[in-house]
């Protein structure tokens, strides 16, 4: 199952009901959002009533107040010196401290858990009628069923989210659908004639690469009697669909600045899995190192025979990754010296009474000070106002600068591991990848376990990194995925077994206190989590191999451009994967 997206322009028909759609939808899941907070916040009352629970709670309540003040006190020792100069002793007690919470927690889980057991009937009538009402809010919706299937299905993740789902601002983005179901097959939805979507076939008259791409799609958005209501969108079929049939089509419109963009997604199970040509198995540790000449190792791969490839984000990648943080934080400054001279002039008594100059210098939204510009400019004095509107122009072309340098630089990561995945599928089948979530290493650090620099460096460089990225990819690609377990798969050593006790984060290379060999950690990891693999199956393998087989020998142009090695046991060309 994927999906594929295609660019698209505002819809030329039935744009209002869009619109109202997508603003119903909103609204929908607002009222979705607020059913499962009153839930929970019973479902916490029923359980509440235990009294183990209610203890467990009030001392958890008493441990995190200790706890925080630990914390307070570490901190302000920090501030004045810029280095930890709190005793030890507090330090370690807050560790402690932590330990004791966590343990505590624990116990309030199980106590938690057998008051819903013994409570269970109240917490069964809490769900139906949480139920019955989910089901009369959808009845009042408005919605056409595909559009309020897509707002339950995000509901029901959320769900299954330890924390209590969130209310979010409208900024006119949404989405409407439509479920087709039993499939629709690809080949049928051009020039096809379905009550659900529709693709005519290209007019395009133009020439090049690009000839034939432009189309128009027909989204079914609502009903007339049984009549079908159709929205028709312009939209780029820069590819075709591939043999499957369509489950899901969609019309997004999302905000990108302070401008909007409108794209068509499709949700397509495809008849057959993308393979590869590649025959053998690969492993590669993933993670993220930031190197000397700047640049970003995130994967380092070691095959059966022992060849080794890198790949990496060059420094002028992460340059640009970090260019649109540059860019807010130029904004963040200039916003300041505007909330300053604001608030000096409402100082003064000539503002408006309900804007308070207190207030104003605790805004962090922009908007905030345009609206003030906008309903109160003609009581500022000249000089204010004239700088006020230059700083809105201003502001407006930063933001604008800083989100579409963001996204593009995220296209290019993409592309950079897209490539590198399919240059993996061409040698190999198999990818053997460490078994470990990612959620555990992306935890920042606590107060009380370092200096805040420690503490920000890798979760910062593991957000460059977007390792989950790279792996799905891998997965797209066609590649079948093996995991192994990651214990000590850097600390060991692939030569002789000895498994040592050392700061990885130190230096790339290693030596290692058994056997006095000097290795790359990330290779070693590589070669590590190669030998933890399951053997290939041999009847995958060979039927791989007569697959391969059948297929008319390559080129030595074609075999350079692939990468694949040549007879002699050359090491692979890199001409193609961006791998360095």
């Amino acid at each position: 199952m994927r999906i594929y997206e295609y660019r698209a322009r505002r819809p030329t028909t039935n744009l209002n009901r869009v619109e109202e759609q997508m603003y119903l939808a909103h609204k929908y899941q607002h009222t979705l959002v607020e059913l499962e907070r009153a839930r929970r916040e019973a479902v916490r009352w029923v359980t509440s009533e235990d009294a183990e629970v209610a203890a467990l709670e009030e001392r958890v309540r008493l441990a995190v107040e200790v706890l925080d003040t630990l914390r307070e006190e570490i901190a302000k020792g920090r501030q004045k010196a810029r280095k930890n100069t709190t005793p030890r002793a507090v330090r370690e007690k807050a560790r402690s401290q932590r330990k004791h919470i966590k343990a505590l927690r624990g116990e309030l889980r199980q106590e938690r858990t057998r008051a819903r057991a013994e409570a269970k009937d109240k917490l069964d009538a809490i769900n139906e009628r949480a139920t019955v009402w989910g089901k009369a809010a959808r009845k009042a919706s408005g919605l056409y069923w595909g559009t309020y299937l897509i707002v339950e299905q995000a509901m029901d993740a959320a769900r299954k989210e330890k924390t209590d789902p969130k209310f979010r601002r409208w900024d006119g983005g949404g989405r409407v659908a439509v479920q087709v179901q039993r499939g629709l097959r690809t080949e049928g939805v051009v020039g096809g004639a379905d009550a659900r979507v529709q693709i005519d076939p290209s007019q395009d008259t133009r020439t090049g690469r690009r000839r034939g791409t432009k189309t128009t799609m027909r989204l079914r958005v609502g009903s007339e009697g049984r009549a079908p209501i159709f929205t028709e969108i312009p939209i780029t079929l820069h590819r075709p669909l591939p043999p499957g049939r369509i489950k899901w089509a969609a019309l997004i419109r999302e905000k990108v600045a302070n401008a909007t963009q409108w794209k068509v997604q499709f949700t397509v199970d495809e008849d057959a899995p993308k393979r590869g040509p590649g025959v053998g198995t690969v492993a590669i540790d993933v993670g993220w190192r930031l190197l000397r000449d700047g640049s970003l190792r995130v994967a380092y791969s070691v095959d059966e025979h022992g060849q080794e490839d890198k790949l990496r984000l060059p420094a002028r990648l992460l340059s640009k990754i970090r260019h649109h943080e540059d860019l807010r934080s130029l904004r963040d400054r200039l916003l300041d010296e505007k909330k300053a001279r604001v608030a000096e002039w409402l100082s003064t008594g000539n503002g408006p009474e309900e804007v308070k100059a207190a207030h104003v210098r605790m805004w962090r939204n922009p908007a905030r000070v345009v609206q003030l510009l906008r309903a109160h400019g003609e009581a500022m004095p000249r000089e204010l106002r004239a700088d006020l509107e230059a700083w809105a122009r201003k502001d407006r072309h930063l933001w604008q600068w800083e989100v579409h340098e963001a996204r593009k630089a995220r296209r290019k990561r993409r592309e950079q591991y897209r490539l590198y995945a399919h240059a993996l599928a061409q040698r190999y089948s198999v990818v053997v990848l460490e078994d470990f979530d990612l959620r555990d290493v992306a935890q920042r650090g606590e107060v009380e376990d370092g200096p805040t620099t420690d503490r920000r460096r890798p979760n910062y460089l593991r957000t460059i990194a977007a390792i989950s990225e790279l792996r799905q990819c891998l997965v797209s690609a066609g590649l079948r995925v093996v995991a192994v377990p990651a214990e000590y798969t850097t600390q060991r050593c692939h030569s002789c077994g000895h498994v040592g006790d050392f700061d990885a984060a130190k230096a790339i290379d290693h030596t290692c206190s058994s056997c006095g060999r000097t290795w790359d950690q990330d290779a070693n990891a590589a070669r590590n989590i190669l030998a933890s693999a399951p053997a290939t199956s041999t009847n995958e393998k060979g039927a791989r191999e007569q697959q391969s087989s059948d297929k008319p020998p390559l080129s030595a142009r074609q075999r350079r451009f692939r990468g694949i090695a040549d007879n002699d046991g050359a090491k692979r060309s890199q001409e193609v994967s961006p791998m360095v």
